[in-house]
């Protein structure tokens, strides 16, 4: 800082703190197995960085940029890639019983189009029987 007749360090001052950590849990409604549900997740901002996907059964999660994108995607067959550009951000299949930890490394940059304002996410229960699925993400919150 200028101290009126020379430079000199300070501690700074001001600014927004950067980028938050931020973990939300979503629970889909009881569903039969092999179907889907969609939740949304209102904490991850308008762009994000994936770190962390943990399940609690198995299970087929899509993570998406848009509603549109998951509507469209909607009849897309589990082990079938998007096509380049469908809005996909990420996806998890999950093939074991229990809590499965999904570390993403390096993160992936998500972030919501148009006038989104919570991340649009896709789960089929994979599990056999018929019931609820949770879904935690971890992130890196880029802008709310």
């Amino acid at each position: 800082q200028w101290s009126g007749s020379d430079f000199q360090w300070a501690a700074a001052s001001g600014g927004g703190g950067g980028a938050s950590r931020v973990q939300e849990v979503e629970t889909t409604a009881s569903i039969a197995d092999g179907a889907s549900a969609d939740v949304a997740y209102s904490t991850l901002g308008k762009s994000f960085a994936l770190q962390k996907v943990t399940v609690n059964k198995e299970c087929w999660v899509r993570i998406y940029s848009d509603t549109a994108s998951r509507t469209a995607d909607a009849s897309r067959t589990q082990g079938t890639d998007p096509a380049d550009g469908s809005g996909v951000i990420a996806e998890f299949i999950s093939t074991t019983s229990g809590t499965q930890v999904f570390k993403v490394t390096p993160s992936i940059i998500g972030w919501l189009d148009n006038s989104e304002t919570t991340v649009p996410v896709a789960v089929q229960n994979n599990s056999g029987t018929t019931g609820t699925v949770q879904v935690t993400i971890d992130a890196l919150q880029l802008e709310s």
